[in-house]
């Protein structure tokens, strides 16, 4: 683990390594068509996008929920509703689920998200799915850079580099990853 400096500030900066997690094509149909049903979803309800929410994002949200619980070695939540993300409080195992989609994608932090854990995943890759780190709220705010939210989104968010974010161990065949708790270390 190395220190280095940035344009907020020096900061820790992890040596971590990408994890594949393969989906299979019976996985990424499901995916789309969560995509088109959280599209659908949203439409019906008066949801007004703001740049990238499309049936795509919905989709790649979903290709990075279904990865992430298929590492954790956990069901996927049934009710993909955001009414049961809100009665969860969270994604997937403990944790809110981010994908950026390219292989230099960056965590997007929004002043709005809720105290927790939050993962990155990168989707442009499919059927590969590359699982990055992760990191909590109060980090990202503190150490994250300035920005807003891509694609003409006028909220102001923070960006968190890859290097930034804790990486997640390499889990496949060793042993069980136990849900982390807000505030304490993997």
């Amino acid at each position: 683990m190395d220190r280095v400096a940035s344009g907020w500030g020096e900061c820790v900066a992890y040596d971590w390594q990408r994890i594949a997690i393969e989906l299979s094509e019976e996985e990424v149909r499901l995916c789309r068509d969560r995509g088109r049903k959280r599209q659908s979803y949203a439409d019906s309800r008066g949801f007004k996008p703001y740049g990238f929410a499309s049936e795509e994002t919905h989709t790649r949200g979903y290709l990075g929920e279904v990865a992430f619980a298929k590492y954790l070695g956990i069901p996927v939540p049934s009710d993909w509703t955001w009414e049961g993300d809100r009665r969860r409080g969270h994604d997937v195992g403990g944790y809110q689920v981010r994908t950026a989609y390219s292989a230099s994608g960056r965590l997007l932090i929004r002043p709005t998200d809720k105290p927790g854990n939050y993962v990155l995943l990168l989707t442009h890759d499919q059927p590969t799915i590359w699982l990055v780190g992760w990191t909590t709220l109060d980090w990202a705010k503190k150490y994250g850079a300035d920005g807003v939210t891509p694609g003409g989104d006028p909220r102001p968010c923070k960006y968190l580099d890859q290097r930034q974010l804790i990486p997640f161990p390499d889990i496949r065949g060793s042993f069980v990853l136990k849900e982390v708790e807000y505030g304490q270390a993997a």
